[in-house]
């Protein structure tokens, strides 16, 4: 008499992260034009979606909802006071304005206190009003002068 066999047991999944990189690594051109597609296709679906609603709202009488807009304006900032944003001027009198209170400041650390992103920092500090020492960048005698004239008008 034959013995029946144990079926063998299932092998362990393999973690999702695993799976992914395998997928990954077997992804083609023709992969990336078929999400492309389903996405195109999605889009399409969402738009006449959107058109339906349209035309549903108009038929009920319901308000379309109000799109968020950009909200409420910000106040400049204290021209000496650290701060976000601004034009390229405007950081830059940022910038000078607290050299000549403080002496000069490594350019990073004007980078930090004014938010000012490293890609412009030279843009910003590039400029007839500084100049780059061994303690950081200090104003010249022309930025000095500008900015103490804008301090006293």
């Amino acid at each position: 008499m034959a013995k029946d066999k144990e079926p063998a047991p299932a092998p362990e999944p393999r973690p999702v992260g695993e799976q992914l990189l395998d997928l990954v690594g077997r992804a083609t051109p023709d992969d990336l034009k078929a999400i492309d597609d389903a996405i195109a296709a999605k889009d399409r679906d969402l738009a006449a979606l959107r058109a339906v609603r349209k035309v549903l709202a108009v038929a009920a009488g319901v308000e379309e909802p109000k799109k968020p807009g950009p909200g409420p304006r910000k106040e400049k900032a204290d021209a000496d006071q650290p701060g976000r944003g601004g034009s390229m001027e405007e950081r830059r009198v940022r910038c000078a304005r607290y050299i000549l209170k403080n002496g000069p400041t490594p350019a990073a650390g004007l980078g930090r206190l004014f938010d000012i992103p490293a890609g412009s920092q030279t843009g910003v500090l590039s400029h007839p009003w500084f100049q780059r020492t061994d303690s950081g960048v200090d104003l010249t005698a022309v930025g000095r002068a500008a900015v103490q004239k804008q301090i006293d008008d």
